[in-house]
């Protein structure tokens, strides 16, 4: 993540990503809830596209924080990251290939547990 071009998406690969330090980015899944709830990457927020610009100005206030946006394919958090860059966020990436490329690349996820109220 050393290449820093104003305005320009850059992408991330699953095998990076795989490598960093959870501690020292956030990772934000772009997809709808009922994607997440078939499996998520550790620790991501969910945070649909449609109120990411709105939510991430309300919550990540330093605009040198390292966000990384994945969803199915990678299309969507590529295009919601040109968004987020145009905010001043400068240190925002998306993994290539997203949620497939991550699995493929033998990245775990994470599948919320299913919780059935008693009757």
């Amino acid at each position: 993540m050393d290449c820093h071009v104003k305005g320009m998406s850059l992408k991330l690969s699953a095998d990076r990503l795989k490598k960093m330090d959870t501690d020292t980015y956030i990772i934000i899944d772009v997809r709808c809830m009922s994607a997440w709830s078939n499996g998520y990457i550790q620790g991501a927020w969910i945070l649909a596209e449609e109120r990411l610009s709105q939510v991430i100005k309300s919550f990540i206030t330093d605009k040198q924080t390292k966000i990384v946006l994945y969803c199915d394919n990678g299309e969507i958090s590529r295009q919601k990251t040109n968004l987020i860059r145009s905010l001043g966020y400068e240190e925002s990436y998306y993994l290539e290939g997203g949620l497939i490329a991550w699995c493929k690349a033998g990245g775990a996820i994470t599948v919320p547990e299913l919780v059935v109220p008693e009757l």
